[in-house]
């Protein structure tokens, strides 16, 4: 992949010092995202949220989704006071009671982490797992801030990664996206989970990942291409269907 332009670059790094300071407003409205379901529809998608991070700034991609006929749910990562290992069995347990299977989980940031440890029931509902940006070597910036359950499984050889890491593994399919840099992984190599997995986003930086267009657009084409093709197949059978019932009219 050749890297960006630095106009690019430069113009990214603008654009997400402003979706910060959107983040920072919107700590304290924390207005969840109504569930998207529509009856006919299979292909659902479970949004992990980041810590700190407001539902709202999740609208964009959250629409995205509806628009390309997906089942879209949430599940709220935005408390830091909770450990991961806190948050996977709230999740394991709102993962059991969705009535769907073949689910695809999109965990942004701390949320790629969390289904690394949910049981293994809620795990045979998942098809796919999809993260963005997520620490999977652990950061650095929460050093000073350990003493807070969330912030120290997040270090570098926390117990919950050392642990749990490698479990991403498990799921039938697993796709981590990683920007091109992001400010909160120093350095970025902590970022990507390797072995030739990532695939790697021109447009740097964590809010980027959610927020910029072009970011989007690329995850939900990703998305759409390696979901079952049982909507393109629907048609076909139909044709299928009613040319038979014409032969046997004649």
């Amino acid at each position: 992949m050749n890297q960006p332009s630095r106009i690019k670059i430069l113009l990214s790094w603008l654009l997400e010092g402003f979706f910060l300071l959107l983040q920072v407003i919107t700590i304290i409205l924390f207005i969840p995202l109504p569930s998207s379901k529509k009856k006919e529809n299979k292909n659902t998608i479970v949004i992990i949220t980041d810590i700190l991070t407001s539902p709202i700034l999740y609208i964009i991609l959250y629409l995205y989704l509806i628009r390309n006929q997906y089942n879209v749910y949430f599940y709220y990562t935005f408390n830091p006071f909770r450990n991961l290992i806190s948050h996977s069995l709230k999740l394991s347990n709102y993962l059991n009671k969705l009535p769907e299977f073949n689910i695809t989980l999109l965990g942004h940031g701390a949320g790629g982490l969390i289904p690394l440890s949910i049981s293994d029931e809620a795990r045979k509902k998942v098809k796919k797992l999809i993260t963005l940006g997520t620490p999977f070597w652990g950061t650095q910036i929460y050093k000073y801030l350990d003493f807070i359950p969330i912030f120290k499984d997040l270090l570098p050889r926390s117990d919950y990664l050392i642990s749990y890491r490698m479990n991403s593994l498990l799921y039938e399919e697993f796709y981590p996206f990683t920007p091109w840099m992001d400010e909160w992984i120093l350095p970025d190599t902590l970022l990507k989970f390797g072995q030739g997995r990532d695939n790697l986003l021109d447009i740097p930086g964590r809010l980027n990942l959610i927020l910029h267009l072009e970011n989007i657009e690329t995850l939900v084409h990703f998305i759409n291409q390696i979901q079952p093709q049982e909507k393109k197949e629907n048609k076909p059978r139909k044709k299928i269907l009613k040319a038979n019932q014409k032969q046997k009219k004649v």
